[in-house]
């Protein structure tokens, strides 16, 4: 921004603003049970019968279930994982349900974790976010207090992408 024009910097000043302000936040609603660990054949026969869908319970759920830490829905949330704001128009309910319990079951590339195996040292998992021809960089799991790894290509000996997806299964 130093290098910018005071018209310019005006007309940044929105992009800049903090997001996910408190008070654009859905209000969280919890899970009421029986809670029971459902499979994606009983949850999607749920979902078929569902009357009466309250958008404003699904986003109180999505913030609850702490979806927005790596999804978007309506501008609110994390980029991590796909954007959430279109997928009832995109996905029928039985592939959303699939998703959401058998996240590893189908992971797009774009968000496909890789397992990079080193010649001298543990593998290091996670997303590749840059490559030259010297190094790449990979990026660890969203939540992880671990800061991107930039990696000499002499020191790799396999990139594999992960059969499992980062997004944990069973919510």
């Amino acid at each position: 921004l130093g290098r910018c024009t005071a018209l310019e910097r005006e007309a940044l000043a929105p992009l800049l603003e903090p997001i996910n302000q408190q008070s654009d936040l859905p209000e969280m609603v919890f899970p009421s049970g029986p809670f029971r660990a459902w499979t994606t054949d009983d949850a999607a026969r749920a979902v078929g019968t569902l009357r009466g869908v309250s958008f404003e319970r699904g986003a109180g759920l999505y913030r609850a279930a702490a979806c927005m830490s790596c999804h978007q829905m309506n501008g609110l949330g994390s980029n991590v994982g796909p954007d959430l704001s279109s997928v009832g128009r995109t996905y029928a309910p039985a592939d959303l349900v699939r998703a959401i319990i058998e996240p590893s079951a189908s992971v797009s590339d774009q968000y496909a974790v890789s397992v990079v195996t080193l010649r001298d040292a543990d593998p290091v998992s996670g997303i590749i976010t840059g490559a030259d021809e010297q190094h790449i960089t990979v990026a660890p799991y969203f939540g992880s207090s671990a800061s991107p790894t930039r990696i000499p290509r002499e020191r790799i000996r396999s990139i594999e992408p992960s059969p499992t997806s980062a997004m944990p299964a069973g919510l």
